[in-house]
């Protein structure tokens, strides 16, 4: 099984480049590490539905009667957001702060997710 947390070492990898590109991919495979571990703890959503499948998930979280799953809920949009910003958005003002931002809440997020039983 894929070791999720990898695609977060490589996203701190490539946020220390100035190079425009890698930081915009450390902020998208920042949010994919997330992703890889949340869909292991919801077992509703079907892994291969790819329609929709990021609201879904985010939604299962958000239904939650438990304040972790809904504050898990909450920052993942948030990330998912920056990731979106990230790989479409023509401009994004401060990249560096919003990479580092982007890596800061994936990593908060992962410790979130390990704390759920």
């Amino acid at each position: 099984m894929f070791n999720w947390k990898l695609f977060l070492d490589l996203a701190e990898e490539l946020a220390q480049s100035e190079d425009e590109a890698r930081r915009r991919t450390a902020i998208s495979r920042a949010y994919y590490a997330v992703v890889g571990i949340a869909k292991g703890k919801v077992k509703k959503i079907y892994p291969n539905a790819f329609a929709g499948y990021h609201e879904k998930l985010w939604r299962e979280f958000e239904s939650s009667n438990s304040n972790l799953h809904r504050n898990i809920a909450t920052k993942g949009m948030r990330l998912k957001n920056k990731r979106n910003r990230a790989d479409y958005d023509g401009d994004i003002l401060n990249l560096e702060r919003e990479t580092e931002s982007a890596i800061k809440e994936a990593h908060n997020l992962l410790k979130m997710l390990e704390s759920m039983k």
